[in-house]
């Protein structure tokens, strides 16, 4: 498999594009899984530049260590206007990447409606930590 630059905004935009196509027409269990990879790829756009330079970091959004750099880095630097959205409980505790091998009925509409939120308050967290110079 070659190599590529990684894009984590762009692949973000991506995946909550696709996933909102498939909202709407009802694919809840794949717009889940879609939601969720958005989710990872906007939170790592915002770290990544806070990484010294490390690329291919493996830390993910089902491992919910990606969410607390975040906050520890928002935290130690006093961003509290940023800080503010991020909600304390993470509503990704019951989201996993490996739930793309489960049944479509465990998914539903109210999770997948959680994710979706959660999803487009790190986008905004995104627009905020960039007008805050900090990406």
């Amino acid at each position: 498999m070659s190599s590529c630059e990684e894009k984590f905004f762009e692949a973000a935009q991506r995946h909550w594009l696709d996933a909102e196509i498939l909202f709407e027409r009802g694919r809840f269990a794949n717009a889940d899984q879609l939601y969720g990879l958005a989710a990872e790829c906007v939170l790592k756009a915002i770290w990544e530049p806070h990484v010294n330079g490390i690329k291919n970091f493996r830390v993910h959004m089902d491992e919910n260590k990606l969410i607390k750099n975040i906050i520890t880095f928002f935290n130690l630097r006093t961003h509290i206007s940023l800080l503010n959205l991020i909600p304390e409980d993470s509503p990704y505790d019951d989201w996993a990447i490996t739930q793309r091998y489960c049944s479509e009925s465990i998914i539903t509409l109210i999770r997948v409606q959680s994710h979706r939120e959660w999803t487009r308050k790190c986008f905004e967290l995104f627009r905020n930590a960039n007008l805050d110079g900090l990406l």
